[in-house]
C-alpha cells in the first residue's frame, strides 16, 4: 500500500481512501511483525485523523454537554485487542472508533456519541454501549408515564437519518404499547446509527459537517436518556 497521507497542518481535512485500505490490510495481516512494519502508517492514516477529528468536534460536543470528555487519547479506541477471554487471538483491531461520553466509571450505562471506520464502511450515532436492565426498565416506565414527551424526544427519527439498532426481547412486553413506540419499548439495549458506504464525505471536511449536524439532531434525545439516572424506578412504576 502506498503511503498517500495528507500533510498535517493541525486541521482536520477528512480521511483518505488509504485509511480503510490500511484497516483491510491489517485484517489480512493481523500479526505483530506486519503491524510494527506499518505502525507509522497506522499513526498517519488512522490515529492522527481521528485525533484531529475529536479536536474539530469539541466545540459542538461541549455545546451539547459540557461534561463530555474531549481528550483525544481518551476518546479513540485502542489498536490492541483484549484477547484474554476470546477465542480469536488476533492482536489488533481492524476497525477504529471514537466514543464521546462523560468521564464516568459506569459509562457503558450512559448514552454516548460515536463514530467508527471499518474496512467496509463507516457509521456514527448515539446510544448505549451496554445499558443495564434497570436503565431500560426506567425508560419503559417513563414511556408509559408520558408517551407524548417520549414521542417529542424521538421526533428526530422522522428524518430517517438514523436507524434504531440493538437486540429485542422475543416476547411482547406490553401489548398495549402503540405500534410507533413498540420498537423502542422492546429493546434490551439500543443505539441509533447512520450507516454508510465509503463516499466523498469521508475524504473531506464533509464528514465533520455530518457529525456535527447529526449529533445536534440527536442532542435532545441524548439528554432525555441522560435524565433516566435521576429517576427512581419504584417511583416511576407507582406513577403509572
Amino acid at each position: 500500500m502506498e503511503d498517500d497521507t495528507m500533510p498535517d497542518n493541525g486541521i482536520f481535512k477528512g480521511f483518505t481512501p488509504q485509511a480503510p485500505a490500511f484497516l483491510a490490510e491489517l485484517a489480512m495481516n493481523n500479526n505483530k511483525t506486519w503491524f510494527e512494519e506499518h505502525r507509522a502508517q497506522y499513526k498517519a492514516l488512522i490515529y492522527r485523523p481521528m485525533e484531529l477529528l475529536v479536536m474539530a468536534l469539541t466545540p459542538t460536543l461541549l455545546e451539547i454537554d459540557h461534561r463530555i470528555e474531549t481528550t483525544p487519547r481518551k476518546c479513540i479506541s485502542r489498536i490492541h485487542r483484549d484477547t484474554r477471554f476470546s477465542k480469536d487471538k488476533s492482536p489488533y483491531r481492524s476497525n477504529c472508533w471514537l466514543t464521546l461520553r462523560r468521564p464516568l466509571l459506569e459509562w457503558q450505562d450512559n448514552p454516548c456519541f460515536f463514530f467508527e471506520v471499518t474496512p467496509v464502511g463507516y457509521r456514527y450515532g448515539m446510544g448505549f454501549y451496554a445499558a443495564e436492565r434497570e436503565t431500560m426498565a426506567k425508560l419503559r416506565a417513563l414511556i408509559d408515564h408520558d408517551r407524548k414527551a417520549f414521542r417529542k424526544a424521538i421526533s428526530f427519527h422522522d428524518s430517517g437519518r438514523f436507524a434504531l439498532e440493538g437486540d429485542d426481547y422475543k416476547r411482547v412486553i406490553n401489548p398495549q404499547v402503540p405500534e410507533d413506540i413498540l420498537p423502542w419499548y422492546q429493546k434490551k439495549n439500543f443505539y441509533l446509527a447512520c450507516n454508510r458506504n465509503f463516499d466523498d464525505r469521508l475524504w473531506s471536511e464533509g464528514i465533520l459537517e455530518d457529525l456535527c449536524s447529526g449529533f445536534k439532531e440527536l442532542a435532545d434525545f441524548y439528554h432525555y436518556l441522560l435524565d433516566l439516572k435521576q429517576y427512581d424506578l419504584r417511583e416511576l412504576l407507582l406513577r403509572n
